[in-house]
């Protein structure tokens, strides 16, 4: 295969949303005389059956490619100075935001009439911020990592926004444009100091530089740590994650489960390619800093999330939980490199797969009113909707790390790492933060399961919400039971280290 067809194979996923996103701005342009009388709505809602079926058709095609890449291509790819680099763990992170992107677009499709995530603007602010994502995972130049994160950012800000008439929706659109900005600005000032001694925005001219030595070596290490300090504010990591609560609790279920599941998926896979790549890690000191900060997180999410009574709230404070196992991993990757680089990625992977349905049960609860979920509302629910808690115990017990779940192979794989690079204190934390957030999602359960509620019907479960739901929990379950095959063909352990292993 010739380069030039190589890299349109490697970069086709990006490619095909972005175009599927122009495709659904051209639609949506061109179907919106639809009138509102009775003929009129019975057009209205074939343009949104056909602007769901487009934007879906996109995303998969998209997902198809990568996984197709991911299973026949590892070897490095890269186009115009490394502007754009795909390789086994670009592939690996496309097809899981592709996977999680569709899972929201069930999801939305199944929001209430007149809803910001049932307008048509959605699925095409929908389609631009995955093209953002899928970018940030393919960077391989500060230049490009820049741009995709804004174009991956704005546009969540948007959907965050899109419930105008949600007071608290636009307030935390601009709690999170305040944030994203600050660390924005961050990075920029880091990327400036790197191209001051390098001459080049490239991660691996970056990577090239001894950053222990004097003179501009410290100035590029100085660089390399602001750019990093962005990324980490992006990700949530304490004390910079109060943005993550306030949009999981402002924000319709939909699109919090996109700003903090998907988007923040996508800056851990880029932030773990830069970690990989670049010689930040070699800056004396920073695995100390990063694990101090990775423990922070730990006792700070699984504590606050441990009082909340929103459980929207309690949701996001344990996504910075979860992020702090994320940096644990990478903060101890010097001593066991592979071992770190394949926990880390196997966390975030199965992270944005059972928090996003979590945050699709609460979508499919609030479908026929709109506010906060608390948790006195979950009292009873499962002799009301007893596929609904189901549903919801089982992505519970994956965040908390329960055997038998895919979370448990996610908290062993970081135990793992601890152990290999004999960092007890920092495993130490790990296990207590476990056990803090298995009592804080316990509340959940305790109250849909031994609390007796108010006998309420529930409406039916919308169908593209059904089988959003049963990819989530078909994950947790197959893959926590057998993550090396057995009750399928795919070994996920040997396919995300595979991803990890540099090439």
């Amino acid at each position: 295969m010739t380069d030039n067809a190589a890299a349109f194979e490697a970069f086709a996923p990006p490619a095909l949303v972005a175009l599927g996103a122009v495709v659904v701005v051209l639609v949506d342009a061109l179907t919106r005389g639809a009138g509102v009388t009775a003929p009129g709505r019975q057009l209205a809602a074939i343009r949104q059956m056909l602007l769901g079926l487009s934007s879906g058709v996109f995303i998969l095609l998209a997902l198809i490619v990568a996984g197709f890449n991911l299973l026949t291509r590892g070897d490095r790819v890269a186009v115009a100075n490394d502007m754009l680099v795909a390789d086994a763990g670009t592939h690996f992170a496309m097809v899981v935001i592709c996977s999680s992107a569709l899972v929201v677009l069930w999801f939305a499709s199944s929001g209430p009439e007149g809803s910001g995530v049932r307008r048509s603007e959605f699925k095409a602010l929908l389609l631009f911020s995955l093209a953002g994502c899928l970018a940030v995972v393919c960077a391989g130049h500060f230049v490009m990592l820049v741009v995709a994160i804004e174009l991956a950012s704005l546009t969540t800000i948007a959907l965050v926004a899109l419930d105008r008439n949600r007071e608290r929706s636009l307030e935390a659109s601009t709690r999170l444009w305040v944030v994203l900005g600050f660390a924005g600005a961050v990075t920029l000032y880091g990327v400036a100091l790197v191209y001051g001694v390098t001459s080049d925005l490239s991660f691996a001219a970056a990577g090239a530089v001894d950053v222990a030595a004097g003179g501009d070596e410290k100035r590029l290490g100085v660089g390399l740590v602001l750019v990093m300090a962005g990324m980490l504010t992006r990700l949530g990591i304490a004390p910079f994650h109060h943005w993550l609560p306030n949009v999981g609790d402002g924000a319709s279920p939909v699109a919090a489960g996109w700003g903090t599941c998907v988007l923040v998926g996508s800056i851990c896979f880029a932030t773990a390619n830069l970690v990989d790549t670049s010689a930040v890690m070699e800056i004396v000191g920073l695995d100390r800093v990063l694990a101090a900060f990775a423990m922070l997180s730990l006792v700070l999410g699984s504590w606050l999330a441990l009082v909340q009574s929103s459980v929207k709230r309690l949701l996001a404070y344990g996504g910075v939980a979860h992020a702090g196992l994320f940096l644990s991993a990478l903060a101890v990757g010097n001593q066991a490199k592979e071992l770190a680089a394949t926990a880390a990625l196997f966390e975030v992977a199965t992270f944005v797969v059972m928090q996003l349905g979590a945050f699709g049960v609460l979508s499919v609860l609030t479908r026929e009113r709109s506010g906060g979920v608390q948790l006195g509302e979950f009292v009873g629910l499962a002799s009301r909707s007893p596929i609904l808690a189901a549903a919801f115990a089982v992505c519970l017990l994956g965040l908390a790390g329960f055997p038998g779940t895919i979370g448990f192979i996610a908290r062993f794989q970081i135990m793992q790492v601890m152990i290999a690079s004999e960092n007890i204190a920092l495993a130490l934390v790990v296990a207590a933060a476990t056990v803090v957030l298995f009592a804080a999602y316990l509340r959940i359960a305790i109250a849909m399961y031994m609390l007796r509620g108010v006998e309420v019907e529930m409406p039916p479960t919308p169908l593209p919400a059904t089988l959003a739901l049963l990819v989530c929990v078909f994950a947790t379950l197959v893959f926590g039971i057998a993550p090396a095959g057995g009750l399928l063909p795919v070994d996920l352990l040997e396919i995300t280290r595979f991803a990890a292993t540099p090439r």
